[in-house]
């Protein structure tokens, strides 16, 4: 099976097959296969026919079907496959125009990997929207699926978020679908093994550029295949006295980033003027603004910090009275909390039950 380049461009598909003995034939890596079509950008949508349709040879027992796209320009791209009728649809809403590696793999019912795809490097020259890549008997480019001969696997990490461009600092979580499987990752760029990379244990601080690489492991399996996920920060400089991300006003800077923050961010407007401590607790814990629900009661440091950067500066629209601290203290076998004067900036003793201003705050 040659490569036929002008019928190629002409059906512009990619065969996804269960015929082993057709496995290497017509596919030296080095050779890309250009695809031209008219957009610069669209969507990828490929299309695999399970059953007899080669050599008489089925692809049985698949549930689902993963599509990955890889590039050294791009960040990675993936898809999960539709099932109706033994037809598998997966579908990549924007691809960017250049060369990539294409890899599919396909999954039994308890998720391991019963089939693979060998990897075909194609040359994307604009991809029209919907451009269906279908099984074709002849004339195709072929990656064809066979079963994996270093056995079933586990399945390949999923890293999330899939977005590759960030505005603010996040948290990356990894994830497998085998259950009871570890995960082993990598930052430096580094392939990820069962001695290399470092255990998994919960989400992943994203503060800069970075890529990260993962395998999955369980005994009894083999080793998945490694998920790549680069992230591109742009994230913004804040000043004393700017507007935060959540709409309210910074009045601290650690100066970088450490155990998942750098800011400080007072929330833009009094929650109370008459609550008691715990009612004010309560009130921070609970709040939500826009897309932000990590406020929580500012400690009696951070109190300060607003005083200081933000009611001294006139910002903020703060009364001239008694805000709430979750700083608390004994203080003759009562429980009592710190609160700060507004009008004066100094910090007493309050009674829990006594009921002051409050003012919620968030790290990031």
């Amino acid at each position: 099976m040659k490569r036929n380049f002008a019928l190629m461009a002409l059906f512009a598909a990619l065969v996804l097959a269960g015929c082993r003995n057709v496995l290497n034939e017509g596919h030296p890596e080095s050779e890309p296969v250009a695809v031209q079509t008219a957009d610069p950008v669209g969507g990828l949508t490929i299309r695999v026919v399970t059953g007899t349709a080669y050599s008489g040879r089925a692809i049985t027992g698949v549930t689902k079907m993963v599509i990955n796209l890889e590039s050294a320009e791009f960040p990675s791209l993936s898809a999960t496959a539709t099932e109706n009728a033994g037809v598998f649809t997966a579908q990549i809403a924007s691809v960017k125009p250049g060369e990539w590696t294409v890899k599919a793999s396909l999954f039994d019912a308890n998720d391991v990997e019963k089939y693979f795809g060998q990897t075909e490097t194609v040359i994307l020259s604009g991809i029209a929207n919907s451009v269906n890549l279908a099984v074709a008997a002849t004339g195709s480019v072929g990656v064809d699926v066979t079963e994996d001969p270093s056995g079933p696997r586990a399945a390949a990490p999923v890293i999330s978020p899939g977005v590759t461009n960030m505005m603010e600092t996040f948290y990356a979580t990894l994830t497998s679908s085998t259950p009871g499987a570890a995960i082993r990752y990598t930052l430096d760029g580094s392939e990820p093994t069962a001695t290399h990379g470092l255990l998994y244990t919960g989400p992943i601080f994203v503060y800069s550029d970075i890529s990260i690489r993962a395998i999955a492991l369980k005994d009894g399996l083999v080793e998945s295949r490694t998920t790549t996920q680069s992230y591109d920060l742009t994230i913004p400089e804040y000043t004393i006295g700017s507007t935060g991300p959540a709409g309210g006003l910074i009045f601290y800077d650690a100066g970088n980033y450490s155990g998942g923050w750098r800011y400080l961010e007072a929330a833009p407007s009094d929650q109370s003027s008459s609550a008691n401590w715990s009612s004010a607790v309560d009130i921070c814990d609970k709040l939500v603004i826009g897309a932000y629900s990590d406020w929580y009661l500012p400690s009696r440091v951070e109190l300060d910090y607003i005083y200081d950067n933000l009611k001294v500066a006139g910002l903020g629209n703060f009364s001239s009275s008694y805000y709430w601290s979750s700083t608390t203290y004994m203080n003759s076998g009562t429980t009592s909390a710190w609160v700060q004067a507004f009008d004066y900036g100094s910090q007493v003793s309050g009674d829990t039950n006594f009921k002051h201003y409050v003012r919620a705050i968030r790290a990031f």
